[in-house]
C-alpha cells in the first residue's frame, strides 16, 4: 500500500539528492526486469549508433513477427522512444 506523503509525489522526488535517487534506481533494476531494461535503453541515449543497431533489431524482429519475445512495457518503451 502507497503511504500517503505530505507532499504530491514529483515534488518529493525533486528534492531528493542525486546518490539517494541513484540508490533507488539500481535497488529497483534489481527487483525488477522492465526497470532493468529500462535503464540498459538509457545508457544507450548516450551512444546513438548502438541506440540505432537497437532499434534496427527490434524492427526487423516485428517484420519476421518476432513479436512474442516483447512485453508490453517493452513495446510501450518502444513506441514513447520513437516518439522522442
Amino acid at each position: 500500500m502507497l503511504l500517503s506523503l505530505p507532499e504530491d509525489l514529483e515534488s518529493f522526488i525533486r528534492k531528493q539528492d542525486a546518490p539517494t535517487l541513484a540508490g533507488v534506481l539500481l535497488e529497483l533494476a534489481g527487483e525488477h526486469d522492465a526497470v532493468l531494461r529500462r535503464l540498459a535503453r538509457l545508457q544507450l541515449t548516450e551512444k546513438p549508433d548502438r541506440l540505432a543497431e537497437h532499434f534496427r533489431k527490434v524492427l526487423a524482429r516485428w517484420r519476421r513477427g518476432a513479436t512474442e519475445d516483447l512485453d508490453e512495457n517493452e513495446t510501450r518503451a518502444f513506441g514513447q522512444s520513437l516518439q522522442g
